[in-house]
């Protein structure tokens, strides 16, 4: 049973990463405005770091397929997962609107709660695959690839739906 929790958790942060990674490199400059936009830290390390997270996000999605790599590839999402909680916070604390180029522009939504609660799961959930990957050789198995897959589409549906939500309680409220 944890081998298959293993492999489901190993082929959702791949889908994931993956997924995240690609639009960002297709319209790299456009991502790094984004991450310029948050005013965490001072531009020119906002600027390195756009530049380098769509390929980090992308080698760390290659490195958690494969057993012999994988605690790198988590241990690398989970510091870049950690990362993106705190732009969050810093970001809402400061009560402006931001964009999240979370997904580059795939699925673009607002730096909101609703991050918080995304990334917090990610997180948890990253620890939870080191501790069950670490020592147990993930067999992928059409179920695994299958369950992975139906998790990754829902992890994707609900911030579409938030994001339609908020749009038309905008609506509403205009």
């Amino acid at each position: 049973m944890l081998e298959l929790a293993g492999s489901i958790l190993k082929v959702v942060f791949f889908l994931i990463f993956l997924i995240s990674s690609v639009p960002k490199l297709a319209n790299i400059k456009k991502f790094v405005d984004g991450v310029i936009e948050y005013r965490v830290v001072p531009r020119k390390l906002s600027v390195m770091y756009g530049y380098t997270l769509p390929v980090i996000e992308l080698f760390a999605s290659i490195l958690i397929i494969f057993h012999s790599s994988s605690f790198y590839g988590f241990m690398m999402t989970l510091l870049l997962l950690v990362s993106f909680l705190i732009a969050d916070i810093m970001v809402i604390k400061s009560k402006r609107s931001v964009t999240c180029s979370c997904f580059g522009n795939f699925l673009e939504s607002q730096v909101d709660i609703f991050s918080l609660y995304r990334n917090g799961a990610l997180i948890v959930l990253n620890v939870l695959a080191i501790g069950v990957t670490w020592s147990q050789h993930s067999i992928y198995s059409a179920a695994s690839l299958v369950l992975g897959i139906v998790i990754v589409f829902i992890y994707f549906l609900s911030q579409k739906i938030w994001n339609d939500y908020k749009k038309n309680m905008k609506l509403l409220k205009a």
